[in-house]
């Protein structure tokens, strides 16, 4: 069904939902989605969505859409409640590092800490 989509909008849902659930086509797709900075400010919307999944399933598509807006607060602060949500070795090592980002700003710094110790 995915590989038959033509609309874009359409083709857009079936790889997230495929991603979301950890197919490998699925987080390939958007992985390549979210690097093409042709696609605008949808690549946004789709990161967004990864990080309010909460699912580490999508860990690498989280990473790489942070890696890609991490100079937005609001990533950065949803980023935090997504590492956090992990609560996995993964999770605290992100945070931590969020929490020593000098380029940081200090409320997203103070979050990422304030993680870390709940």
């Amino acid at each position: 069904v995915y590989e038959s989509t033509k609309g874009e909008g359409a083709k857009l849902n079936s790889m997230w939902a495929l991603a979301k659930y950890g197919d490998p086509k699925g987080l390939e797709d958007c992985l390549a989605f979210l690097k093409d900075e042709k696609s605008g400010a949808v690549r946004h919307n789709l990161g967004m969505g990864f990080l309010m999944l909460n699912t580490a399933a999508v860990l690498p598509l989280a990473d790489a859409y942070v890696e890609t807006f991490k100079s937005r607060p609001d990533v950065m602060n949803q980023a935090v409640e997504y590492y956090k949500n992990l609560r996995s070795n993964d999770g605290r090592i992100r945070l931590q590092a969020i929490a020593n980002d000098a380029s940081q700003p200090q409320s997203v710094r103070d979050a990422a800490l304030k993680a870390l110790n709940s």
